[in-house]
């Protein structure tokens, strides 16, 4: 017995002795032009847990040329430690830094250097043990010039300075533009923007899916809103488009909404209250070939590689991968550390990374310095890029034997949250379930519309039909709707408790409804009142009828003041929101008056 505690005691001690605290370091370094690396705190490199390291001088290069652009997120405990990061030109820190981080921030978007190389400077009392930082960094290789550094207090959506010859770029569909005829029809009672009524054909691959059918004869209809004087403030109203062949009823009482005036800072957006009754909306056949959003696809080369391969690849080729539609970032895990293909990956090369992994002997890490770091960087810079799509993340595996560390456990949730990604964990495994993989699963859960999936895989029509295309589970729509049950108010998404940035938007292919019940069996009219919505425009709209299913009111666009709708003689109303394929937006704040939600 004694014999065998020595060696216990022996083991304890090597391991002890082994264990050392990894300093600061970027992955890769130098830099190739375009380039992107990532660091974190120093942390153990067998617990993962925050480590001192003490005064550290970290070196970066590019090639020539090129500057170099960094992001931190995560910052926490800096204050509390009395620790600085300071970045400078060059090889010292002679002059004044280009960037300087002494406070918790979620986000901090620096300046660009002037050269291409830097020197970071890391400084802390290296006798500190309690309230250690934490922080990750993402660097990218970028031509360009300095700018001017920007503090948010969620995630990075778009610097306040862009860089000149940049390769980041804004998504443009947040503004609205579309490249696409007009047809002009201005109401010649007000000088209030033109509104412009626009038909595009959407394409379709017929070859490329056999998922849910889409009619490719049908012209998709959208609002273009032309640019307005930000000077003035207008009253607007969207001419909607109403089926020629249907005959409305003139003696239809509709109730008459005032139009409330929007605020004028920055571009004005129409309030889309309408009292017409248009044609009655039908959906959206969810097809992925249209679907647009960013998906990282993180492989888990220990699995049974034949399996990994077959469902990684059919992903891929049901979606049409580019700029416009769905981009992807193909992620391989290994026993120390993640390679990233990037936002511009092509459908070809995405299938080449696929078909060329292998078996990883032994087990893969999900630490924070091997994956979290990364993975967390990647979709900063997917917000940077489009801030308006759906973003998601499918796990592949067949086993529940990742490493992992204390920090990943913690800092995970923040990265789904934060960045408003949609993790979902897709077991190749028939012997095991899903729902057993805790690592993963615990790891990577988010809140509210940000919970992970768990789904035991059965074919790649039925994951984009039951998970990747559906709204009600990509968004935990049953689960945030009886959050409400009860109450006479609803938020969605929901933003946390007291959120002053709003960071999450809802899904695509939405139909979501909420019933809330009369108080007094319809003797008084129920009031619904919108505080606070955003939606995309002439696009995603908001429908109440009535307890006979008559449409009685409708919204849309974008809007901040108060829009009041009162719907009297009805049991109940039915609230229901519906969503396209395409841009999505921080949703809806809604109060009823005189009536309680039940389902």
């Amino acid at each position: 017995m004694k014999f065998l505690l020595s060696i216990l005691l022996f083991v304890s001690f090597a391991i002890l002795v082994q264990s050392i605290c990894d300093g600061v370091v970027f992955y890769t370094n130098p830099l190739k032009k375009g380039g992107t690396t990532y660091a974190q705190n120093p942390s153990d490199d067998t617990t993962g847990d925050n480590c001192n390291f003490g005064v550290q001088k970290v070196p970066l290069s590019t090639d020539a040329g090129y500057v170099l652009n960094f992001t931190f997120s995560g910052v926490f405990s800096l204050e509390e430690s009395k620790a600085t990061i300071q970045i400078y030109d060059g090889n010292d820190n002679i002059g004044t830094p280009f960037c300087e981080v002494t406070k918790n921030v979620v986000a901090l978007n620096c300046p660009s250097s002037l050269t291409n190389q830097i020197s970071l400077f890391y400084n802390i009392d290296p006798k500190l043990k309690t309230n250690l930082p934490s922080f990750s960094i993402v660097a990218k290789s970028i031509q360009g010039s300095s700018g001017v550094a920007t503090t948010v207090s969620g995630p990075v959506v778009v610097t306040t300075t862009l860089q000149p010859q940049s390769t980041v770029q804004v998504d443009t569909t947040t503004a609205m533009q579309l490249e696409a005829t007009t047809t002009a029809i201005v109401d010649t009672t007000t000088a209030s923007p033109v509104n412009s009524i626009t038909t595009t054909a959407s394409p379709v691959d017929a070859t490329a899916t056999t998922l849910s059918p889409v009619d490719t004869t049908t012209a998709a209809q959208t609002t273009t809103v032309l640019p307005v004087d930000t000077t003035t403030v207008a009253q607007t109203t969207t001419v909607l488009s109403i089926d020629t062949t249907t005959q409305l009823q003139t003696t239809t009482a509709v109730p008459t909404v005032t139009i409330p005036q929007q605020p004028t800072l920055g571009p004005i957006f129409p309030l889309t209250t309408t009292t017409g009754i248009p044609t009655l909306p039908t959906g959206i056949v969810p097809d992925p070939q249209l679907a647009q959003g960013d998906i990282a696809i993180i492989l888990d080369t220990s699995s049974n590689n034949a399996l990994l391969q077959k469902v990684a690849t059919e992903i891929i080729n049901s979606l049409q991968i580019n700029a416009a539609y769905t981009r992807v970032n193909i992620i391989t895990l290994s026993d120390k550390a993640a390679t990233f293909s990037g936002w511009s990956t092509t459908q070809a090369n995405a299938l080449t990374l696929i078909e060329a992994t292998t078996l990883q002997a032994g087990y893969v890490s999900i630490r924070n310095k091997d994956f979290g770091v990364g993975f967390n960087g990647a979709f900063v810079q997917s917000i940077a890029d489009r801030a308006n799509v759906l973003r998601t993340a499918i796990f592949i595996t067949d086993n529940n034997n990742q490493r992992i560390d204390q920090i990943i456990n913690s800092a995970g949730p923040q990265y789904i949250n934060n960045n408003d990604i949609h993790p979902v964990l897709v077991n190749t495994n028939p012997l095991a379930k899903a729902s057993t993989f805790k690592i993963i699963g615990r790891a990577f859960d988010g809140d509210n519309t940000n919970a992970i999936i768990q789904y035991d895989y059965v074919s790649n029509k039925d994951l984009f039909e039951s998970i990747l295309l559906n709204a009600n589970a990509l968004c935990n729509l049953e689960y945030v709707i009886s959050m409400s049950i009860g109450d006479t108010a609803f938020e969605f998404p929901y933003q946390g408790y007291l959120a002053s940035v709003k960071t999450k938007n809802y899904c695509n292919y939405m139909k979501m409804n909420i019933k809330c019940a009369s108080d007094d069996n319809g003797v008084s009219p129920i009031t619904v009142s919108l505080n606070n919505y955003s939606l995309e425009d002439g696009k995603d709209f908001v429908y109440i009828y009535d307890d006979q299913s008559v449409l009685r009111a409708m919204f849309g666009g974008m809007g901040q003041a108060e829009s009041t709708e009162q719907i009297s003689h009805t049991q109940f109303v039915l609230f229901q929101v519906m969503t396209d394929n395409q841009n999505i937006y921080t949703g809806l704040d809604v109060n009823f008056t005189n009536c309680t939600i039940v389902a």
